[in-house]
C-alpha cells in the first residue's frame, strides 16, 4: 500500500476546472491535503503516471461532476480509483455534485458511492461541512487511530502545535461528529463541549452557535429533550444575530423537533412553519420541502391526515424536481405511512417497495437507511397478518444495522423490538425474549435506568411475560415502567395511560381486583382529560 500523503485527490471535467479549484482552496485552508492538477502536475513527466500515483496516495478520490459530459481524463480517473479501490478496500470514492448536476445522469458506477451535494454552490456549509467529515475520517482511519484518548487525538494535536484556537476546535468537532456518527455519545459530548469552551473564547457567534447545536443534537439523541432544547435555543439566538436564513430556519426545525417529540404538536407546528418562512425566502427547493415535511409530520401526529398528505405531496414533487433519489425515497415512505393510516391498503405496498428500490439503487442493499425501509414493509405484512412475508425483512433489517452500527447502538432497538413483538404476536415467546432483554440493555446502559425509553423496553419484556403466565417477573417490570413515566413525564400522559392499563389487566388476573380497578379509574381519567384538552 503506497503511502497517504493527500486526504483527496479531487477529479474533473475540465470545463469545470474553476469551480472544483475554489473547493480545493476551502479544503486546503481547512488544513486538508488536497491533489488538485493545477498545483501539483509537473512538467515533463508523463501525466498517466503520476494521476495513478497520486490515487493510490490518497484516502480519497473525489469524482465532481457537474453539467459536463465525462471527458476522457475524468473516465481515466475514476477508472483507475475504482481498480484501486479493489485492490485497497479502504481507498474511498465519492461524488462531489456540483451545480447544474442532474441527479438522472449519475453514472452507474458511482451511484452506489456516497455524493456530497454542492448543486446549491461551493459555498453551501452544509456540504462543505459534510465533505470535511468524510475527510477527517478517513484520515483518521487511515492512522488507525479509532479509539483514542480525547487528549492525545492526532487531529487536535496537530491544531494544538499550531497554537491556533479555531483549527483546534474546529477538529474538535469533526471528531466528536466521528463519535457521534458511530453511537459513541459521551465521546461526542466530550469533544463538543471542549470545542465550545475554544469557540467561546475567539468569540465569533456562527461557530459558537455551530458548537451549542452540535452538543444539543447529542442530547436530543440521548432522549434528554430540555437539554437539548437549552443548547438549541442558544444556537437559534446567536443565529439570529448572525442573520443567516438558512442557519436560522435549520435552528427553527431542530428547536420544532424537540416539541414534536414532546407532545406539544402547536408549539413544533409554529416552529417549523416559521422554518418553511424562511426556506421559501432563500428558494432551495430541498430545504423547502424538508420544511414541508416536517409539517406534514405534526399534521399526521394529529390525526389531520388530509392536510399531512397534502404536505407530504407537495414536498414529493418538490423533491422529484430536484432529483435526488434517497430523499424521493423518504417521501415516499411517509406517503406509505400515512395512506396505512388511513387503512388504503391498496396504496401503502408499492410505494414501500418503490421506496425501497430508490434506496437500494441509491445507497446499496446494505445500507442502514436501507434498513429502515424494510421495516416499515415487514410492519405493512405484520399489520395484515402476514408473519412469514415480514420476518425474512425484519430480520433483514436487523442484520444490516448489527454489521453497520457497534453492537449496542441505540439505533438497534427499534429492529430488536420489532422482531421480538412479531415473534410474541406468533407465541413464539422464547426467540422473542433474549431480543426484548438485548433491547433493555442497551437502553440502560445508552441511556441510563430511568430513561422514558427504558421504560418503554420494560413495558415490552413485561407484557412477554405476561403473556406466557410468569406474573411474579412481569409485574415489577410494570411497576419500574411507571415510576419512571411518572416521574419523566408530564403528569397527563398517553405512555403513562398504556402502562397503568397493562398493569391493571395483570393484577386483574392475579386476582388482585381493588387494586386494578384503582389503576383502570386512573388510566380512563387520564385518558378523558388528555382527549378534553385535544378538542379544546
Amino acid at each position: 500500500m503506497s503511502e497517504q500523503r493527500y486526504d483527496i485527490f479531487l477529479s474533473y471535467s475540465h470545463k469545470d476546472a474553476n469551480i472544483v479549484q475554489q473547493l480545493a482552496s476551502k479544503l486546503g485552508d481547512a488544513g486538508f491535503r488536497v491533489w488538485f492538477d493545477r498545483w501539483e502536475l509537473v512538467p515533463g513527466r508523463p501525466w498517466d503516471l503520476q494521476l495513478e500515483q497520486a490515487i493510490m496516495q490518497s484516502a480519497v478520490t473525489g469524482i465532481c461532476i457537474g453539467t459536463n459530459k465525462f471527458d476522457t481524463w475524468l473516465e481515466k480517473e475514476l477508472d483507475l480509483a475504482i481498480s484501486y479501490r479493489k485492490k485497497n478496500p479502504s481507498h474511498k470514492v465519492i461524488s462531489i455534485l456540483l451545480p447544474g448536476f442532474k441527479f438522472d445522469k449519475m453514472p452507474l458506477v458511482l451511484s452506489q458511492q456516497i455524493s456530497v451535494d454542492f448543486t446549491h454552490g461551493i459555498k453551501n456549509s452544509k456540504a462543505l461541512k459534510e465533505l470535511k467529515k468524510i475527510l477527517h475520517r478517513e484520515r483518521i482511519s487511515a492512522d488507525s487511530v479509532i479509539d483514542y484518548d480525547p487528549n492525545h487525538s492526532k487531529e487536535a494535536s496537530a491544531s494544538e502545535q499550531a497554537n491556533n484556537p479555531v483549527d483546534l476546535a474546529t477538529s474538535l468537532n469533526n471528531i466528536g461528529a466521528i463519535y457521534q456518527e458511530q453511537g459513541e455519545l459521551e465521546r461526542a459530548l466530550s469533544y463538543y463541549t471542549r470545542a465550545l469552551t475554544l469557540f467561546e473564547q475567539v468569540g465569533n457567534p456562527a461557530d459558537v452557535a455551530t458548537s451549542l447545536n452540535n452538543i444539543g443534537s447529542v442530547y436530543y439523541s440521548q432522549g434528554e429533550l430540555e437539554r437539548a432544547l437549552s443548547y438549541y435555543t442558544r444556537a437559534l439566538t446567536l443565529k439570529e444575530q448572525v442573520g443567516n436564513p438558512v442557519d436560522i430556519a435549520t435552528s427553527l426545525n431542530n428547536i420544532g423537533a424537540i416539541y414534536r417529540q414532546q407532545g406539544e404538536l402547536e408549539r413544533a407546528l409554529s416552529y417549523y412553519t416559521q422554518a418553511l418562512t424562511l426556506f421559501e425566502q432563500v428558494g432551495n427547493p430541498a430545504d423547502i420541502a424538508t420544511s414541508l415535511n416536517n409539517i406534514g409530520s405534526v399534521y399526521y401526529s394529529q390525526g389531520e391526515l388530509e392536510r399531512a398528505l397534502s404536505y407530504y405531496t407537495r414536498a414529493l414533487t418538490l423533491k422529484e424536481q430536484v432529483g435526488n433519489p434517497v430523499d424521493i425515497a423518504t417521501s415516499l415512505n411517509n406517503l406509505a405511512a400515512l395512506y396505512q393510516a388511513q387503512g388504503e391498503s391498496t396504496k401503502v405496498e408499492p410505494l414501500y417497495l418503490r421506496s425501497l428500490a430508490l434506496k437500494e439503487e441509491s445507497l446499496g442493499p446494505e445500507h442502514s437507511s436501507t434498513a429502515n425501509i424494510l421495516n416499515n414493509l415487514a410492519g405493512l405484512y405484520r399489520s395484515q397478518g402476514k408473519y412469514a412475508e415480514a420476518e425474512p425483512l425484519y430480520q433483514r433489517a436487523l442484520a444490516i444495522k448489527e454489521k453497520a452500527l457497534p453492537p449496542d447502538h441505540l439505533s438497534t432497538v427499534a429492529n430488536l423490538d420489532n422482531l421480538a413483538q412479531l415473534y410474541r404476536a406468533q407465541g413464539r415467546y422464547a426467540e422473542a425474549e433474549p431480543l426484548f432483554q438485548r433491547a433493555l440493555a442497551i437502553r440502560e446502559k445508552a441511556l441510563g435506568p430511568e430513561h422514558p425509553q427504558t421504560a418503554q423496553s420494560l413495558n415490552n419484556l413485561a407484557i412477554l411475560y405476561h403473556y406466557e403466565g410468569r406474573y411474579a417477573e412481569a409485574k415489577p417490570l410494570y411497576q419500574r415502567a411507571l415510576a419512571i413515566y411518572e416521574q419523566a413525564l408530564p403528569l397527563e400522559h398517553p405512555y403513562t395511560a398504556n402502562i397503568l392499563e397493562n398493569y391493571a389487566y395483570l393484577l386483574r388476573e392475579m386476582n388482585r381486583t381493588g387494586e386494578a380497578q384503582s389503576l383502570e379509574e386512573r388510566a380512563r381519567a387520564m385518558r378523558d382529560r388528555l382527549s378534553s384538552e385535544k378538542n379544546i
